[in-house]
């Protein structure tokens, strides 16, 4: 956190003025304003301060008279700032924050979907997105394989990764939580028409059944980019990036997770793997190929919480927050990205950006007080009473009923009664405190309680 919030690059030129902003990290060169790692950096600030969260957040977005500029994108397009954004929400609880920030971040929105007349993202009209105009990197994974293998084949205006539309499906549907908090009932019926034409593309032609993995797509026939025509090209990070998204069948959804967890494909002792390690494309000596990041790893965790995967969403965490200890009491250096053959930190040395995850691991299963929840869940209320060992939620999914995840970090390791729905769950904490529960949402609000079992019946 530190780091985080003393590596402040000035001066940057930005239109009509000069700003200073939290860069990726102390080596960077100060005019770098890159979206994706800026964001991460805002979801690490919130553990700290929301207000700081909210500037950097705001550096990428534009004033609604500037017709010029819907925002201002440097690096990898990923809409990091709509999950900021979100999250902002969910811990401030502040509507006044959504309702100020909510019409640039829909310009921000359709731009990244290819939506609003500007962008070209959706430039072969079939839903499936393609950025490579704006920038070579599609996930922020530099020579992820496939990736560096369109680029060097001249195939980049010809076909579509997955990470962009995936990403793209889940923004649409972080903002029409917004429009449902803000009830803005036409910007609801305009994000769930996105969601669908972009689903219905990926699910028709993007699947590989074969693999278990979502594939490159070439636009003229929807045929997927195999590794010498045979093996999908994709097996890796972007192939699984549509369980962000939520729209995949219960048996995509296990076998993207039993990638994530065979320890011979992607799982690793340092963490979740860039690249499949089956893959015959695979390397150890890579930049992204044959190492572990942080960003990615937040996303799969967050999404695993919501689909009710709490066992594999906390090693997950807890897996990052062990790396990153050893790695800072062994050099002091804040690491880039970590090798997995040498189980070592790389890259930047002093580098808080994309690697801010960690703060946000630390704190869903140490910080009482905290909840965590999927990407489906709205939170309402929170009220944490210490004293009491008591917490008290209001939560609902409006546009995805069913079970979830909920993280409740408590005071001890006690067990705790959990009720919700009329259901009542005892509970073990972890050492850290973490209660970690499955309970039934739909879109009505639904009371949670989670107090310690030994005060249950005390004044």
């Amino acid at each position: 956190m530190a780091l985080s919030l003393t590596s402040v690059g000035y001066p940057v030129e930005l239109k009509e003025g000069l700003i200073k902003y939290f860069n990726p990290g102390k080596c960077c060169n100060c005019q770098t304003l890159y979206l994706w790692d800026a964001g991460f950096q805002g979801l690490g600030l919130l553990e700290y301060s929301p207000k700081l969260a909210l500037e950097t957040m705001n550096t990428y977005l534009t004033n609604l008279e500037d017709r010029e500029h819907p925002l201002i994108l440097h690096g990898t397009p990923l809409p990091v700032q709509i999950y900021l954004l979100w999250e902002i929400y969910q811990r401030t609880l502040r509507k006044d924050i959504l309702s100020s920030f909510y019409p640039p971040m829909k310009r921000f929105y359709r731009f990244m979907a290819g939506t609003d007349g500007i962008s070209t993202f959706d430039k072969f009209g079939t839903g499936l997105l393609n950025t490579f105009d704006q920038f070579y990197n599609s996930g922020g994974w530099d020579d992820y394989p496939p990736q560096v293998y369109v680029h060097q084949n001249n195939m980049a205006e010809q076909i579509s990764p997955v990470a962009n539309t995936a990403h793209a499906i889940r923004a649409a549907k972080l903002m029409r939580l917004m429009a449902k908090e803000l009830a803005l009932e036409k910007d609801i019926a305009e994000y769930t028409h996105d969601v669908e034409y972009m689903e219905e593309a990926l699910l028709r032609w993007a699947w590989d059944e074969k693999s278990g993995y979502f594939g490159y797509v070439f636009n003229k026939n929807k045929r997927l980019l195999r590794w010498r025509r045979k093996v999908n090209f994709n097996m890796g990070l972007d192939g699984v990036t549509p369980l962000f998204s939520d729209i995949c069948s219960s048996s995509q959804v296990e076998r993207m997770v039993s990638h994530l967890r065979n320890p011979q494909e992607m799982w690793t002792p340092l963490g979740i793997s860039a690249v499949d390690r089956t893959a015959p494309y695979y390397r150890d000596d890579g930049y992204w190929t044959g190492r572990v990041w942080m960003p990615h790893q937040w996303f799969v965790w967050k999404a695993l919480i919501g689909y009710g995967k709490l066992s594999f969403a906390r090693k997950i965490a807890q897996t990052a927050i062990d790396l990153w200890r050893r790695e800072v009491a062994r050099t002091y250096h804040l690491s880039e990205n970590f090798v997995i053959r040498t189980g070592r930190g790389a890259g930047m040395p002093q580098f808080p950006g994309l690697s801010c995850p960690v703060l946000n691991f630390y704190s869903a299963y140490y910080e009482p007080g905290m909840v965590t929840v999927g990407f489906d869940t709205v939170i309402h209320s929170r009220r944490y009473l210490p004293n009491k060992d008591r917490l008290e939620l209001v939560l609902s999914a409006p546009f995805a009923q069913g079970r979830t995840g909920v993280v409740a970090v408590m005071r001890g390791n006690s067990k705790y009664l959990v009720s919700a729905g009329g259901r009542d769950y005892s509970i073990k904490a972890t050492a850290g405190g973490a209660v970690m529960v499955c309970i039934p949402l739909s879109e009505k609000k639904t009371t949670m309680t989670v107090v310690r079992r030994e005060i249950i019946g005390k004044k």
